[in-house]
This record gives C-alpha cells, sequence and structure tokens, in this order.
C-alpha cells in the first residue's frame, strides 16, 4: 500500500508452501515471499473494510501484516482456502469447513496443568471459536455469547499475555506472543462475544440458552421482588430504566443487579422494555398471529395441542427463554395476595408488551394468561422440576410468613440456604437476609431455629465454603452477610458451625509481643485470568505480615521484598487444592484483588498445624483492626432470642414423602429439636403461646408444610381416619 492508502498491484502466487507476489505477471523475480511456516493468523475481512469489496489479512512471526484485496468476492474466497489449508497443520484440517473470519495458531493454558503453554489452532466463525488443542483429537467449539466470563487485557502489552475465556465446561486461557495478532483475536472474541442485534440469539446467553438480560433481571425479581405490591404493573424511573437497560445490552455479563442500588420496580421496566423493543418479537413475525389464533380455540385439548405444537415451532432460544419467563410469571402469580399480581393482571400488563401491540387486541392477554394458567402442562413440567419449584415456593412463603407477622419490608430481602455443621438436606435452612444483618447475627438466626445453646468457649461461625478450591473461610462476626451472597458462585455455600481452632487462636494473639507476624511458608503462585503470577510449584519464602501489608521475600536475608500486598485486598481461606499436591495439609488459599478488579490467587503452606493458627490469628488481627471474636456476644444472642419468640418468627418444616412417612415426621415432631414450646401439645403438633394459633401440616402444591393457622379457622376433615389438617 502506498502512503496514500492507495494499493500497488501485485501478481501473487501460492506454490510450494511459499506465497510469492510480483511486480507484474511477467516478472520472475517476487517483489516478496512468504513462507508458510511463517504465518500465524489470517484474516478474512468483512466487505469493504479497506476500500476494496474484499479483502484478507496475513500476520506472519516477525510482526508483520500483509494486505490483500480484490473486487471479486469468490475470488478472495479461494485465495483465503488456498492459503490456510497450505499453513493450517493437518491434524486441524476440519477448521477450514467452516465460514471463519479469523484462523491462525495461538498458545493455550487449560485443564488442570496451567504451568506449560501448549500451541493449538483456532478458527472464529461468527460467535463460535472452534479450536483444535495439542491434547485432544478432535475440535470443540467455544460458544462465546454462552461464557461465564470474558477476561479482557488491558492496554499495555506485557511480553507474554494471558486471556481468559471461562466457560463451561472448562476455563481457556489464550496466550499471545505477539502484540500484533493478538490483539486482533482479543477484539475480534470480544466482538463476538457480546450481544450483536436487537433479536434474542443475538444477545450473550446461559449455558440453557436464555439471555442474559432475562436471566439476571429474573433472578434479581425472584429474590427481591416477588411479594412487591403492583410489580411489573408498576413503571420505575425512566431514566434509571434506560441507563439499566444500556448497561445490560452493552455488556449483560459484567452486570450484577445488587439490591439497595437497584430497585425492583426499575429492574422489572428495565425486563419490559427489553421484550418490547426486540426486533423480531419474542412469538417472532412468523408465528404471531398463529399464537392469537390459538388463545380463540374453545376445545381445552385442541388449545393446549397447539400451544404445543408452536411452541417447538420457535427457534431454540426464543422457546427457552419462553419458558423461562413463563415460569416466572408462574411464581410471580403464585404470591398475588401480597404483590396483587394475579394470572389475569399479569396478562394484561405482559400480552402487549411481549406482542408488541397497542393493548387493543385482547387475544395477545388471553395468550399469557393461558400460558401461566396452563404453564404444567403445555410446558410439559416432570415431577422433578416441580418438586424443585415447590421447594424453593414454599421457602419463600416461609420467610413472607415470618416477616409479615413481624411488620417488616420484604420487597428488599434475599433469601439463601445455609447449611448447619455440612451441607446436605436435612440441615439446610431458609434463611431471609436483610442488607443490615452480620455473620453473627445469622449464626444466631440459624442456632435460635434449631434450639441450639451455646456453651462456654464454643465459637460459632459462619463459614463460606468454596467447594472448588477446597478451602473456607470463617466470616467476620462483623461482615455484611447480603454483599457475600452476592459474590458467591455456583460452588460456594454458606455453612454454621464451630471455629474449633478459635480458643487456641486467641490464645496466642493475647500472648504474643509485637502485631506484625514473620516466618517462613512455602509459597505457590497461580496465573490468574489476567495471566499474573507463575505456577511452578511449592517455593520457601520468608514473609513478614504488619498491619498494613503482608511481605514476601525470597529469603530471610533478602533486603527488598519480591511482593507486597495491602492486607485490606486480601480473602485468606483455610485449605488448598489437593491436586496441586501441597508439601503439607497445613495450608491458606488467598485471593487478591485490587481497586481496578485485577485479580490474583495463590497458595501458602506451613509446616504444622500450631504455625497455620498463628499465621491465620494474625490475618484476622491485622484485617480486623484487632477484633478478632466479639466480647458481647451474649447481648445479641438475647435480643436475637427475645425477637424470635414472636409468633412470626416460628421455623416451618416441610414433610416430605407418602402418607405413612408424614404420620412417622408428625409423631416424631415433638421429640424434635425444632419444637417451638413444650407447654402445650395435640396430636404430635407443638402450639405456640395462647391457643389461639396452631402449627399444622397442610398440602401445597402436592407437598406438605408447616403452618400456622388462627384456632377459628380449623377444620377437622377426615382422610382414611386420620385428620388432614389436626
Amino acid at each position: 500500500w502506498s502512503a496514500s492508502g492507495k494499493g500497488f498491484r501485485r501478481w501473487c502466487t501460492l506454490n510450494d508452501s511459499i506465497f510469492s507476489y510480483y511486480e507484474n505477471d511477467r516478472n520472475a523475480v517476487p517483489n516478496g515471499e512468504i513462507k508458510m511456516e511463517e504465518i500465524v493468523c489470517l484474516v478474512n475481512n468483512p466487505p469493504d473494510t479497506h476500500g476494496f469489496e474484499s479483502t484478507f489479512e496475513v500476520y506472519i512471526e516477525s510482526e508483520r501484516l500483509y494486505l490483500f484485496g480484490l473486487d471479486n468476492p469468490e475470488a478472495i474466497r479461494k485465495w483465503v482456502k488456498s492459503i490456510a489449508k497450505s499453513f493450517i497443520h493437518p491434524r486441524a484440517d476440519e477448521l477450514l469447513s467452516y465460514d471463519f473470519e479469523r484462523i491462525g495458531r495461538l498458545q493455550y493454558k487449560g485443564g488442570l496443568n496451567l504451568e506449560r503453554a501448549k500451541e493449538g489452532w483456532f478458527a472464529l466463525a461468527q460467535s463460535v471459536l472452534y479450536a483444535f488443542f495439542e491434547d485432544s483429537d478432535k475440535e470443540e467449539a467455544v460458544h462465546l455469547k454462552k461464557l461465564q466470563e470474558l477476561c479482557i487485557p488491558g492496554c499495555c502489552f506485557p511480553a507474554k499475555r494471558l486471556w481468559g475465556l471461562v466457560s463451561l465446561p472448562r476455563t481457556l486461557y489464550i496466550q499471545g506472543e505477539r502484540k500484533l495478532d493478538f490483539l486482533g483475536w482479543v477484539a475480534a472474541i470480544q466482538k463476538a462475544a457480546g450481544s450483536s442485534g436487537d433479536t434474542l440469539s443475538e444477545q450473550q446467553l446461559t449455558e440453557s440458552d436464555i439471555p442474559v438480560i432475562v436471566d439476571r433481571c429474573i433472578d434479581y425479581i425472584t429474590q427481591c421482588g416477588l411479594t412487591s405490591e403492583g410489580i411489573y404493573r408498576k413503571s420505575g424511573q425512566n431514566s434509571k430504566t434506560t441507563s439499566l437497560l444500556e448497561m445490560l445490552r452493552k455488556d449483560a455479563r459484567r452486570v450484577r443487579l445488587k439490591e439497595g442500588e437497584h430497585h425492583v420496580d426499575d429492574v422489572s421496566n428495565t425486563l419490559k422494555r427489553f421484550f418490547r423493543d426486540l426486533g423480531d418479537g419474542l412469538f417472532t413475525k412468523e408465528f404471531c398471529q398463529d399464537w392469537l389464533k390459538a388463545a380463540a380455540v374453545e376445545n381445552e385439548e385442541e388449545k393446549v395441542s397447539q400451544y404445543r405444537h408452536l411452541l417447538s415451532s420457535l427457534p431454540v432460544v426464543n422457546r427457552a427463554t419462553v419458558k423461562a419467563l413463563i415460569n416466572h410469571l408462574y411464581r410471580v402469580q403464585y404470591f398475588s395476595e401480597m404483590n396483587q399480581m394475579n394470572t389475569h393482571n399479569l396478562a394484561i400488563v405482559f400480552g402487549p408488551t411481549l406482542f408488541q401491540t397497542d393493548g387493543k387486541d385482547y387475544k395477545a392477554g388471553r395468550v399469557v394468561e393461558d400460558l401461566i394458567s396452563r404453564y404444567v402442562v403445555i410446558f410439559s413440567v416432570d415431577e422433578q422440576e416441580m418438586r424443585k419449584q415447590q421447594d424453593e415456593i414454599q421457602a419463600i412463603i416461609k420467610m413472607r410468613i415470618a416477616g409479615s407477622s413481624s411488620g417488616t419490608q420484604q420487597a428488599g430481602d434475599f433469601i439463601c440456604t445455609v447449611y448447619l455443621e455440612e451441607k446436605k438436606t436435612e440441615a439446610e435452612q431458609h434463611i431471609k437476609i436483610p442488607a443490615t444483618m452480620t455473620a453473627e447475627e445469622l449464626t444466631f438466626e440459624i442456632l435460635d431455629r434449631r434450639k441450639i445453646e451455646t456453651k462456654e468457649k464454643e465459637y460459632w461461625s459462619c463459614f463460606e465454603v468454596n467447594e472448588r478450591e477446597e478451602a473456607e473461610r470463617p466470616l467476620h462476626y462483623s461482615e455484611k452477610v447480603l454483599p457475600i451472597l452476592h459474590g458467591l458462585g455456583t460452588d460456594s455455600y454458606l455453612v454454621v458451625k464451630k471455629q474449633l481452632s478459635m480458643e487456641n487462636m486467641l490464645i496466642y494473639l493475647a500472648s504474643r509481643v509485637s502485631d506484625s507476624k514473620h516466618g517462613m511458608m512455602k509459597f505457590r503462585e497461580e496465573r490468574n485470568v489476567l495471566g499474573l503470577g507463575l505456577s511452578t510449584g511449592f517455593h520457601d519464602r520468608y514473609f513478614i505480615l504488619n498491619n498494613s501489608c503482608l511481605r514476601l521475600y525470597k529469603e530471610v536475608r533478602s533486603h527488598r521484598p519480591e511482593k507486597e500486598w495491602p492486607v485490606k485486598n486480601l480473602k485468606v481461606y483455610l485449605g488448598i487444592k489437593k491436586k496441586l499436591r501441597p508439601p503439607s495439609c497445613w495450608g491458606f488459599t488467598v485471593f487478591y484483588e485490587n481497586e481496578k478488579h485485577e485479580k490474583q490467587q495463590w497458595y501458602l503452606c506451613c509446616d504444622t498445624q500450631m504455625e497455620l493458627r498463628e499465621w491465620f490469628a494474625s490475618f484476622l488481627y491485622v484485617q480486623n483492626g484487632g477484633n478478632v471474636w466479639p466480647s458481647e456476644s451474649s447481648k445479641v444472642r438475647a435480643s436475637r432470642t427475645q425477637q424470635d419468640s414472636r409468633l412470626g418468627n416460628i421455623s416451618l418444616i416441610p414433610l416430605r414423602g407418602n402418607e405413612n412417612e408424614m404420620r412417622n415426621s408428625v409423631a416424631a415432631f415433638a421429640a424434635d429439636p425444632l419444637t417451638v414450646s413444650d407447654n402445650q401439645s395435640a396430636l404430635g403438633f407443638t402450639v405456640q403461646g395462647a391457643a389461639s394459633h396452631w402449627l399444622v401440616a397442610s398440602r401445597l402444591l402436592g407437598g406438605w408444610v408447616w403452618d400456622k393457622i388462627p384456632m377459628h379457622e380449623i377444620r377437622r376433615r377426615e382422610l382414611g381416619g386420620v385428620g388432614e389438617c389436626c
């Protein structure tokens, strides 16, 4: 190309793995040559990218870029295929079958072994990254719109840079050795992984083919707004709705809806506007009228059959989204007594929204009403899926019943499952987490529900457990629980149990003469998704921990630290993954994140359990200003116990199984630690306080659940000689 931007015409040949270009077709000596083994990337550009109808780019190892163009798209396509076939490894020939826009070789890391980079061949076609890995004999496809996380490198470019693509079932790290072609891959993958249009299939998607925008909004409203009066009928603030929708459309994967920052009406309005603005609509323009006609069918079986047929005719993403939305609205109408949004009211709101009409066609609302009321039949919801939904609904009901009698506002409360001592079904508790709840309050809430009295020198704590990392972290008693919950991954959960080492740690802290801690530990740093750090096994290093930072020295005599981390940016977990083969079982997993959200992860190993306790106690001490354990827990416990004596906070225990199993559960209830009071009982049920309310077991969506019923509402109905309502 000339300095003016115009191209020079050259005669080109591809022969014996050498691409040559000549002044013209009469010259015998080429102006230049490109050997096929030097090529690292080949790009087939969109039309009219560089002034020609069709162009392609060739990147070589020496950081040079060649640009070729023609006004003949078919000729360019043949050149691209021929060049690609000449430089692609024979094992990766299958990549040539795709209509790729970019193809080449890159270094990568993945799987369990992240210590050595390997060479792979990659082809990007639309929103799918196809790859042939060194350790695989067949191609793999990474659906970029379904990535769980996409880690974008910064503007600087170190000698080697890793870029993380986090997807199921693996995490892939792409390493760039050459700036020129690597930044092109980054930009192309980032573009392919984002939302590219206004139809459902062009959005970022979950693993279940549901747009992330829809999934985020539904999840937030389920947790924070199911009982909010007028949900979906009320409109949020227009400016906040517009701003939120823009953020979600730009990169929904990075948006986290948080209580206190986003109002439920703003989120619900965002979801409605997203559906109203869809280019092809939720039900598609092709089938939209067929859906409206099905609503007029009078025969029940024929109507359900037509709805099922239309559902199966929708594109995959549309079909998955319809089911997710109707499932959500099915839950919303279940709380209609509190939110005033029954099936009919929801249909009035969502009919015109989903069918993008002016609201005059009543059949649009009829379709939505039919889908909600016939949800189980039309969507063929099996027993297992229904049971799961019932459990979730029952958990929400329990929290709402408990909160309604105490007069608290429920719309902003987050509901989660917390386990007692270990993760198993019989140990789970569904807890309402207000924004102000601390880890200490959550711990006492769990213990009070199970009527567990704490004894002297028993240190009960709430732990954050990360199953993937095989590590756990006791939350500080003053930590707010809600931000922790919002940050938990799918492999993490909360459990309340005794902190067995706390007494020894308190004794150590009381006896030490200095606030700092120093000593040798074995250290291993994992490469994170940005490529920082090493992964070369465990090495002896000298550490100094003070009130402001943790410093790492290569050896005791070193004067300058190799690394330094502010303690406020560290999260220290007990435990190390076994697959890392730590030199001892007394270790930590440490996560570091700075203000720019750059992350690192590394591991520390001690020689003895005593050393582990001393280091962990020192971390707790410096990170919490010396406040390791509350001195007045009894006062907090007393206030929690007094609060839980009210009728509204009775623990509700689901009964599952057949009738005989239910009878056994009822008979055993009086002996269970969950018994509310020993003063009055009848037929195995414990009566709370005065005899104006009874705890009863009643049917709810096919399951059994404890409930409290005013005495005047109780009626005995016979069921095989046993009262269904005692």
